[in-house]
């Protein structure tokens, strides 16, 4: 065994976390506790000064980690919480971490500085206070001034439960200003949650039609009539209840709806949360890693308040939409600043001009490189990666925040799919009795004075677009060889299946006639996806429309479609295609033919 290995046998210090979210717990904050100690003692501490701290709010660093003891690690491998000489710099803690290779450091440095009461406390204090002046700033209709909760009936209750699931659900990856009047659009549609039960799918896509993600809107619908099926249309208090028994309601959701409707004291973590505590906590750590997860709700629960949950969890919610960004840091407007570590840490890098390599030749990091070369492995921390502020990827804007930004570690960019779809617009014209000459082209067909109808398919319920209708289209993404040809055959092989009798009307048996044209490539980009869309008109010109093999109940001279199911098939009227619940690239795709015929 050699020394560095003896040495890490000979001494070690284990702690775990408690989690206490009992009843009696005011903040269900993260406990540690000193499981076992071996003692060794490394060396001795320098003589301590008397020294004031600082009374004006600064953040100073010495400050700011002055937690209780058992909380802290004393000989931590980063020497992170070593007991800091008072008479020393204050900036001595946070600048022995951010200058170390890979800023080595123990869990405990991520929330010791907000554990102390009396800092959560001012925490809290600060960020309501910031919330009550800027709230109205964006006029979102679903946010209201609540009093005092307690006295609400239970129906009352009820209907802000709703309201709030319904614009949580609806801000899901939709920007706020999207989000406003199809929120007042949808309320005035569906005034309470047993409004919404009565629905059917046909109408909530309907409603939600442009808002995009429709899998949201049809968990909503399906969620109500549970809700009012089995909690007599009052959504739950126990957020876990809520995460369980309806439809659509997860995690964040569910803490959403418990602490602004019933003022639960629970915690909520979305995308703008997330990077709030990332950049409080300095957390440097794969965004999706269940550690991640795990540690950012824990410090939600710990900082969320029993008075006004509600108003705190909104408060992070807009800090991260209006200030703390993702590009863009207004740490000068933050009300949070003196709480934050990564605005610490760029202190610490602005006092050295960010160049570590200067720090170690002055010879302020000589101590603490060769102690760190005997730290023991035990006691780093376990959520986060190693970091290089230098050598992020992609490097942060250049701004004077920019260490700040470093915060929450990227995602891995994962590169967008390339699909395509043929697309078959199939559209019948009604050829009139009357007619002395059938028409000789595509033009003079669709010039005709008949009515016309254009072929609609039901989509799956699950995936891309789900429950709308679309023309009949084939997805080539597994297909090696996308040509006219190969499109072609696929598209017929479909239309085989929809339409009876389809190949004697291509071959003009039955007295009708048939054209087909090209139009233009449609593009529509998805989060993930990027589709091109190849369409071809297939223009039938007969006396009645072709029958369909697996036709929806509707009839087809209604333009209601509630009743169809995945796979079945409808003749809707031309002149209300853009009224009916199709996706936004199909609507495109009718722009694009409207655009060739006009």
């Amino acid at each position: 065994m050699n020394k560095r290995a003896r040495r890490s046998t000979s001494r070690k210090v284990v702690y775990t976390e408690e989690h206490d979210h009992s009843s009696g717990s005011d903040d269900g904050r993260v406990r540690k506790r000193k499981l076992a100690t071996h003692t060794h003692v490394v060396k001795k501490s320098r003589k301590k000064t008397n020294q004031p701290r600082p009374s004006d709010g600064s953040s100073s660093l010495t400050d700011l980690d002055d937690a209780p003891s058992s909380s802290l690690a004393v000989h931590s491998p980063a020497r992170a919480f070593e007991s800091c000489p008072e008479g020393d710099d204050s900036s001595t803690l946070a600048r022995r971490i951010i200058t170390a290779p890979g800023r080595p450091h123990p869990e405990a440095y991520h929330t010791a500085h907000i554990r102390p009461p009396e800092r959560l406390a001012s925490l809290r204090e600060s960020l309501l206070a910031w919330f009550d002046q800027v709230k109205e700033n964006r006029s979102m209709p679903w946010r209201k001034a609540v009093t005092d909760i307690s006295r609400w009936t239970e129906q009352q209750r009820g209907q802000r439960a709703y309201e709030v699931w319904v614009s949580e659900i609806m801000l899901q990856q939709t920007q706020v200003e999207t989000v406003k009047s199809y929120y007042l659009r949808w309320m005035d549609r569906f005034p309470t949650i047993f409004d919404l039960a009565k629905a059917d799918v046909e109408q909530v896509n309907e409603c939600w039609q442009g808002l995009g993600y429709y899998s949201r809107a049809s968990r909503l619908l399906s969620g109500a009539k549970k809700v009012v099926k089995m909690f007599s249309g009052i959504l739950p208090e126990d957020p876990s209840l809520m995460e369980k028994e309806v439809d659509g309601i997860g995690p964040y959701s569910a803490g959403a709806i418990a602490s602004i409707a019933y003022a639960k004291p629970v915690p909520m973590v979305d995308g703008n949360v997330h990077r709030v505590l990332s950049r409080i906590t300095a957390l440097y750590a794969p965004q999706a890693a269940k550690s991640t997860t795990k540690f950012l709700w824990a410090t939600a629960a710990l900082l969320v308040p029993q008075d006004r949950p509600g108003d705190f969890n909104q408060a992070l919610m807009e800090l991260g939409a209006t200030v703390c960004k993702p590009r863009e840091a207004s740490c000068h407007s933050c009300p949070l600043v003196q709480w934050c570590r990564a605005y610490q840490e760029k202190q610490v890098l602005d006092t050295l001009n960010g160049d570590r390599n200067l720090a170690t030749k002055n010879g302020l990091l000589k101590r603490q490189a060769k102690e760190d070369e005997e730290a023991d492995i035990e006691e780093a921390c376990g959520v986060c990666q190693p970091l290089e502020p230098h050598h992020v990827s992609p490097p942060p804007p250049s701004t004077s925040n920019a260490h700040v930004l470093i915060y929450p570690m990227a995602k891995e960019r994962k590169k967008q799919a390339l699909r395509e779809v043929a697309v078959s617009l199939v559209i019948w014209k009604e050829r009139s009795a009357v007619d002395e000459d059938p028409p000789d082209s595509f033009e003079q067909a669709w010039a005709s004075n008949g009515q016309s109808k254009t072929l609609l398919i039901k989509r799956p319920e699950k995936g891309l677009l789900a429950g709308l209708w679309e023309f009949p289209s084939v997805d080539l993404a597994t297909s090696n060889d996308s040509t006219v040809d190969s499109r072609g055959k696929m598209s017929e092989k479909l239309l085989k299946k929809t339409i009876e009798g389809y190949s004697d009307f291509v071959q003009e048996s039955k007295g009708a006639q048939v054209w087909r044209e090209p139009i233009s490539e449609i593009e529509h980009i998805f989060s993930h996806i990027r589709m091109t869309y190849k369409s071809t008109v297939v223009l039938i010109l007969s006396s009645s429309p072709p029958p369909l093999l697996n036709p929806s109940s509707s009839s087809s001279a209604t333009t209601t479609l509630s009743d169809a199911v995945s796979g079945q098939s409808v003749w809707y009227p031309s002149a209300h295609i853009l009224n009916a619940n199709i996706g936004n690239p199909h609507k495109k795709i009718w722009n694009s033919w409207l655009h060739l015929v006009s």
